[in-house]
């Protein structure tokens, strides 16, 4: 082999070699930046959770007043 084929093969593989680590830098630092966006989500989710009302949603019943109500007379019973 002559030196400019030995100099392309080396080449080559010298790329691949650097394709393979770039790869796999990316994959950590994906991996961290991942972590770091899930942990803010995760403030995010408890922040949302404190500062919403419940109240806002829903009355304040209890279940043995739901139980107590009558139901409307008007409404048919659904036949199975």
């Amino acid at each position: 082999m002559d030196k400019k084929t030995t100099y392309f093969f080396v080449v080559l593989i010298m790329l691949i070699v650097l394709a393979v680590v770039a790869t796999y830098i990316r994959a950590i630092i994906l991996r961290d930046y991942e972590k770091v966006i899930s942990e803010e989500e995760t403030e995010e989710e408890i922040y949302i959770n404190e500062s919403t009302d419940s109240s806002f949603f829903a009355p304040d019943v209890s279940e043995s007043e739901i139980m107590q109500q009558s139901p409307d007379e008007n409404v048919e019973p659904e036949l199975l």
